[in-house]
């Protein structure tokens, strides 16, 4: 059972990193800045709050490791691609938002983190803004 986890783990998370390496090339001319200023030049015509969240669940092999690190203590290393690819995934989603409404810009980037269940939630926002 835990070798099936660990397969079925793999294979999805690096499937899930496939699709957001893609998504990141198709979305590079975006501009995102956690200043809380647009960029020297830029005038905007309008802004607006855009957001993007999404929850990534634990594997069951990740959650057997964490399982194992929380009671000898120490660093949980099988959690930092959980938390790489929901944030990454959050900013896709919120730069999807931000293009869907025509702005080029978005700037004041925050995130904030939850956990839920066996898995976490995370969600990007800021301001987007479009050019006059």
């Amino acid at each position: 059972m835990i070798v099936i986890g660990l397969i079925v783990g793999t294979y999805n998370e690096r499937r899930h990193y496939r699709s957001i390496n893609r998504r990141e090339e198709e979305f590079r001319s975006l501009l995102i800045h956690s200043g809380e200023t647009l960029p020297e030049g830029f005038e905007a015509a309008e802004v607006k709050l855009v957001s993007g969240g999404t929850v990534i669940a634990e594997d069951r092999f990740k959650a057997l490791l964490a399982s194992i690190r929380n009671i000898f203590g120490g660093h949980m290393r099988s959690y930092e691609s959980l938390l790489d690819r929901g944030r990454r995934e959050a900013v896709l989603r919120m730069k999807a938002a931000a293009r869907n409404d025509g702005f080029s810009v978005i700037v004041n980037t925050r995130f904030e983190t939850a956990r839920i269940a066996q898995g976490i939630e995370i969600l990007a926002y800021g301001t987007a803004a479009k050019q006059r």
